[in-house]
């Protein structure tokens, strides 16, 4: 049985943080996102961004509840700073 890893991700965009939750079932995690570096990303409605990752968009859950309520669907990709990144097993 495969174990799926989840890394927590700290974004800022207009001075907001939010924590996105991505799953992977490999246990790979993309270098272009490691802390320090910008990732482009689309918000995708309540509770859901897509990180780029190259071309691909990738599902990850806004964790935060706060701002989970309140992300709106833009549909337009925007650059965030990312954070350190934390796996949970």
């Amino acid at each position: 049985m495969m174990a799926i890893l989840f890394y927590d991700i700290t974004l800022t965009v207009d001075q907001k943080k939010y924590v996105v939750r991505y799953e992977s079932m490999t246990g790979y995690y993309p270098s272009s996102w490691k802390a320090g570096r910008e990732i482009q990303v689309r918000l995708g409605g309540k509770g859901k961004m897509y990180l780029l990752n190259g071309e691909e968009e990738v599902l990850a859950t806004i964790y935060n509840g706060h701002l989970q309520d309140c992300v709106a669907s833009t549909g337009r990709p925007t650059t965030m700073g990312a954070g350190p990144q934390v796996p949970c097993d």
